[in-house]
């Protein structure tokens, strides 16, 4: 087997394919540098380009824009418990109503929102109630979010 490339390899891996080696694949969220501050990475770009001559697996990520479309109404609130906090979050669409309701601990880094994107609300101890439970659900997120606008499809 010839030496994959990094995107090679990644992909070979995720397809359950033979691989020249098991690729080491490490998230930078929220880190600008390896271990020297003064070698931090300017962006995404070159944070890939630093970890790729290291050996390391690396991806580069972009945000999707998306906005609520203006005639969903978003509720918030939240309820006691015996075995603790609950926020509930409902979002109000002209296609039915969406519902979340999650376990708030000590660790919850979100204040009292539900972000619809955060892998917080992923495990079955946190979550009570996930917001698509069924094809009812779906047909209520078709209208959740707005087309972006030019700003937004500029910078994306």
């Amino acid at each position: 087997m010839h030496q994959l490339s990094s995107k090679e390899r990644l992909l070979a891996t995720i397809n359950h394919s033979e691989v020249d080696y098991v690729p080491f694949y490490q998230k930078f969220w929220h880190r600008g540098c390896l271990a020297d501050r003064e070698d931090a990475w300017s962006d995404q770009f070159d944070r890939v380009r630093k970890t790729t001559r290291l050996g390391l697996e690396d991806t580069v990520g972009f945000e999707i824009p998306r906005t609520f479309s203006p005639d969903v109404k978003i509720l918030r609130r939240k309820e006691a418990s015996n075995d603790g906090t609950y926020l509930v979050q409902e979002y109000k669409t002209s296609k039915g109503s969406l519902s979340q309701i999650v376990r708030q601990t000590n660790d919850w880094p979100h204040g009292d929102n539900i972000p619809i994107f955060t892998d917080y609300v992923v495990p079955r101890g946190r979550s009570k109630k996930y917001l698509i439970e069924n094809k009812e659900d779906v047909e209520a997120l078709s209208c959740l979010f707005s087309q972006p606008d030019e700003k937004q499809l500029r910078a994306f």
